[in-house]
């Protein structure tokens, strides 16, 4: 693989979606594995380690096919209402789930089941 600006005499193997991890704490797991279990440690593999090279558009489509659906029942792992259901924070704060669900990635929000 050539990197522009930057001389390579190592070659790099380019991940698909059903080939092995080699490194890290997913080593082993195929990439559709990890996508499924942990969408942040994939993002930061490709693009803050560079440590993951693969065909960002196949990595981002078969995500977004596969992110997890939330209803009024999940429970919030982060953030400012982090161990509250999502029904809870409808309640008191709508407007934060809905600025949540245009800037996130990391799943949906089943929107019919609130009504």
């Amino acid at each position: 693989m050539d990197i522009i600006g930057e001389k390579t005499t190592e070659s790099v193997k380019v991940l698909g979606l059903d080939d092995k991890i080699g490194f890290g704490k997913y080593k082993d797991m195929t990439l559709k594995e990890v996508i499924i279990k942990d969408w942040q440690y994939v993002k930061w593999a490709i693009i803050d380690s560079q440590h993951l090279y693969t065909d960002v558009d196949k990595v981002l489509e078969y995500h977004m096919e596969n992110r997890p659906t939330l209803g009024p029942n999940d429970i919030m792992s982060f953030g400012k209402y982090k161990g509250k259901s999502i029904e809870e924070v409808c309640k008191t704060d709508r407007q934060y789930l809905i600025w949540l669900s245009q800037n996130n990635d990391s799943f949906n929000l089943d929107w019919e089941k609130f009504k």
